[in-house]
């Protein structure tokens, strides 16, 4: 699929469920994103989806690989995981995938995982989010 739109690169998985990291417009590795900082935590714009067959239930959950921190999800730093029940929820794009937009919040750079669970499937994905340098472009 095409993410140009979107600014960003879609992690890759097996699953029907997947994140599109919004990056910035200088080249970096596929799986690092830089993030902007605010109000003690780091975000990074993160759409995910769910491709047009899947329309079961999932949850997406999220952790520091290399050390404490905090990660959470949605417009503002609010949610500690993202639930959708089924074919009922999330916003419906004009392709019929189901989409929930938001950011990835962290209070420290590093790296991070998201496990992904949904009918008949778990997958495991990981992230780099390093912190703004001055005078580079990024995510916002």
């Amino acid at each position: 699929m095409d993410f140009r739109a979107f600014g960003g690169f879609s992690l890759g998985t097996a699953g029907p469920v997947h994140p599109i990291i919004a990056a910035p417009l200088i080249p970096l590795r596929h799986g690092v994103a830089v993030a902007d900082r605010a109000d003690n935590w780091y975000s990074v714009k993160t759409l995910w989806y769910a491709l047009k067959k899947y329309q079961g239930p999932l949850l997406i959950r999220g952790a520091r690989l290399d050390g404490p921190g905090s990660i959470t999800f949605g417009g503002a730093h609010t949610l500690g995981f993202l639930a959708d029940g089924g074919t009922a929820a999330g916003k419906r794009g004009s392709v019929g995938m189901r989409s929930w937009p938001g950011g990835t919040w962290v209070r420290e750079p590093g790296c991070y995982g998201f496990q992904i669970d949904g009918s008949g499937f778990s997958d495991v994905l990981v992230l780099s989010i390093r912190g703004p340098v001055p005078g580079e472009p990024h995510s916002s």
